[in-house]
């Protein structure tokens, strides 16, 4: 549940700062400092509710320029494919089968932080590897996003499924 998470210090969730809009300051204007050896959790997208499209991804993604901005931070991309509803479930289960979140980072402890804070509301974990992949999660969002706003259920998922038995 998410009260167990909260109960994880190492990591901060960061969240949209502005609607429409993505602002650095309040995560830069504190100096590095305090980001240094910190895991940062992004569950944002930057992406256009007009259009759908994600926006400033052309040459990376909002993970990997969080990662740029608060120096010294261990970003891990998780948390970014499912409306609220979805995390308000407990746990998540669909089809008797655990909502299987996908998750990457540049840092190996960062990534088993975000592995670990997935297990804790009843999730499976999935790594896809480096941050670099947080490309692919957003643009995912974006399709995920674009149905919902087209009146898809705030509980629909993308699911990865494997073979049972």
């Amino acid at each position: 549940n998410w009260a167990g998470c909260a109960t994880i210090a190492v990591g901060t969730l960061i969240g949209m700062i502005g609607y429409g809009t993505w602002r650095f300051g309040p995560i830069t204007d504190r100096g590095s400092i305090a980001f240094e050896g910190k895991t940062l959790i992004d569950c944002c997208n930057p992406v256009d509710i007009e259009t759908f499209q994600t926006y400033g991804n052309e040459q990376n993604s909002l993970a990997e320029r969080i990662q740029a901005k608060a120096r010294g931070s261990r970003v891990v991309k998780a948390f970014n494919l499912c409306q609220v509803a979805v995390w308000e479930l407990d746990p998540p289960v669909f089809d008797g089968r655990a909502l299987v979140v996908p998750y990457c980072s540049d840092d190996a402890a960062a990534g088993d932080t975000g592995a670990e804070l997935i297990r804790d509301v009843g999730c499976s974990p999935m790594n896809l590897g480096a941050l670099y992949y947080s490309r692919s999660l957003e643009e995912m969002a974006a399709i995920v996003i674009s149905r919902l706003f087209g009146g898809a259920p705030p509980t629909s998922v993308f699911n990865w499924i494997g073979p049972t038995g």
